[in-house]
């Protein structure tokens, strides 16, 4: 909450069909202000309409209040001394419409704690994968694919041709971190899925990073299964070249728990003839994915 005094304006960002560093970088080009500046919590589904409380350093009321744009709603909220900063935010609430539905379907409280898809996009982990591997050249391969970040990578090497964590430099930070943790999430989930498969009981899965330990590998001989197969070791999450994209790893808990569930009743979908649709009303722990606590309940 803000405090009342401070450089930072804090303000509730609502968006549809925006992700939230998109988004921000919107606004903030009509601000005229550096994506840096901005602080949040985390990264909300492009797809949904969501809400989040963000900041900004140095930016007035009025101009906040006049950077709406198609589909994104600014509003001012108060100063504060301290930015949002990411994880500092205790969890997220939900109302989804399940829809294209022929019977009332069971929504199981408990679910595996896997990382949604929006996480992962068309190539997040590929990228991640490739800067841990520091093939800064396939990294730019990747990018160069992207509209939004074409133009300056391109400018840059023009420049430098051979500069390649040069160019990557004119990427957001907060993008190209993004991209690391894609890599961590999608080997964590193939590790929690094949220990969900044999039913383990294990409370805490290491996300691998270059803090995982000798201890973690014996516990988990998958872990070394897998460091095998992707030809990384965890000191490899050490990017030297861009010593802020490193990432320590840490725990993941394996399964959590949806609360405060509200399950609503079947009526008539008026987007699907002949079907029926649902609202489940519920909140998560922070990093936790109501995609997969609704894809877990229909599917599996």
């Amino acid at each position: 909450q803000p405090t009342g005094s401070g450089p930072y304006a804090y303000f509730l960002l609502r968006k549809r069909n925006w992700n939230t560093i998109d988004a921000l970088q919107a606004i903030g080009a009509k601000m005229n202000v550096d994506i840096s500046q901005f602080g949040w919590s985390g990264n909300k589904d492009k797809h949904a309409v969501t809400e989040q409380v963000c900041s900004v350093r140095g930016v007035t009321a009025d101009a906040l209040e006049k950077a709406s744009i198609s589909g994104i709603i600014v509003t001012y909220l108060g100063q504060s001394g301290r930015p949002i900063a990411l994880g500092s935010h205790e969890g997220n609430a939900f109302s989804i419409t399940v829809r294209n539905l022929e019977t009332q379907p069971t929504f199981k409280q408990q679910f595996v704690n896997l990382y949604g898809e929006q996480r992962f996009s068309s190539h997040n982990s590929l990228i991640g994968r490739a800067l841990v591997k520091k093939q800064f050249d396939i990294v730019i391969q990747h990018l160069l694919t992207d509209p939004d970040r074409a133009v300056l990578l391109r400018q840059a090497l023009a420049k430098h041709p051979k500069d390649t964590v040069g160019a990557l430099r004119h990427v957001p930070h907060t993008l190209m971190t993004l991209f690391v943790h894609a890599y961590q999430g999608a080997l964590w989930n193939s590790l929690a899925q094949l220990l969900n498969d044999v039913k383990a009981e294990q409370q805490e899965l290491p996300l691998i990073g270059f803090g995982t330990t000798d201890a973690d590998i014996k516990k988990y001989p998958l872990i070394a299964e897998q460091l095998k197969a992707e030809a990384i070791t965890p000191r490899d999450f050490i990017i030297c070249s861009i010593p802020s994209l490193s990432a320590e790893g840490g725990k993941r808990l394996l399964y959590t728990t949806a609360r405060s569930l509200l399950v609503g009743t079947l009526s008539d979908d008026e987007m699907h003839a002949g079907k029926k649709k649902i609202t489940v009303d519920f909140s998560l722990d922070k990093g936790s994915y109501a995609t997969e606590f609704i894809a877990q309940s229909l599917y599996e």
